[in-house]
Order: structure tokens, then C-alpha cells, then sequence
């Protein structure tokens, strides 16, 4: 756990260095939406465009793989499942990103969440990802 806001901040790359991507917010934007289409067509596997091949996820690194096979978890729980943006909040190499998540139970039922998440991006991929989606929210 990080214990000091330097330690964060040495961790996202900082220490003097630019943070920024070179991409600029609109670029960054156009990136993210067009990230966001790949997921909502759930071909999970191609996410390397999008993502790092190693992404910090909630504090955990792991392969662009494993980042899609996690997304490939909720399309098996809620096969339309689909992320749609509400807003978002850039300042690149940041993005916020508020969501509305629904798909339908294998019940028949609906299910809608708000999501949020925070992303880090680098060479114009996800490099760091902070998000609150939660599989065990996905079904009541």
C-alpha cells in the first residue's frame, strides 16, 4: 500500500520526468472512445491496441491477456454487456472516465451500474487503470 503521495507519484513515472504521452486531450479522447467500441464489440483479445502489454490494474500488474480475459469474465456473466460513457475528465496523460454499465442476467433481468475508473496512458496505451467495476456487483 502506498504510504506518501511522492511514493505515488514516483510510481506513476514523475520524478522529474513528463508525464504526458504527447497525444494531447483530444487525441487521448478519440483513443479512449475508440478503446471503448473494442469493448462493447467484445473482441477482448485484441486489446493490445488499446492497452500496454503489462497494465497496472487496481495496483496489479498484469499481461494485456489476463486484462482481457478479466473483461471476458463479465461478457460470460452478462453476455451484452455494454459500457456506455457519461463523462469523462482529461488532462493528459489522465483520464476519468464515469460510466453506465447494463447487460441482461441470465435471468432475464437488467442490470445497470455507474463505474468509474481512472487511467494512466503512455505511448498512447493504457499503462495504469483504477476502476471500481466489480463482478460481484454484476449479479444480484
Amino acid at each position: 500500500m502506498l504510504r506518501h503521495i511522492d511514493e505515488w507519484w514516483g510510481l506513476c513515472g514523475a520524478g522529474g520526468a513528463s508525464l504526458s504521452s504527447g497525444m494531447g486531450d483530444a487525441a487521448l479522447e478519440v483513443t479512449y472512445r475508440s478503446y471503448l467500441v473494442r469493448c462493447n464489440e467484445h473482441p477482448f483479445d485484441t486489446l493490445g491496441d488499446f492497452v500496454h502489454d503489462r497494465v497496472d490494474v487496481n495496483d496489479r500488474v498484469m499481461s494485456v491477456r489476463e486484462y482481457g480475459d478479466g473483461l471476458a469474465e463479465v461478457i460470460a456473466l452478462l453476455p451484452d454487456f455494454h459500457w456506455e460513457i457519461r463523462h469523462l475528465v482529461i488532462d493528459e496523460p489522465w483520464l476519468a472516465a464515469h460510466l453506465d454499465d447494463s447487460g441482461t442476467t441470465p435471468s432475464g433481468g437488467t442490470v445497470r451500474l455507474p463505474e468509474f475508473a481512472v487511467y494512466r496512458f503512455d505511448e498512447g496505451r493504457i499503462a495504469s487503470v483504477w476502476g471500481d467495476l466489480d463482478r460481484e456487483r454484476l449479479l444480484p
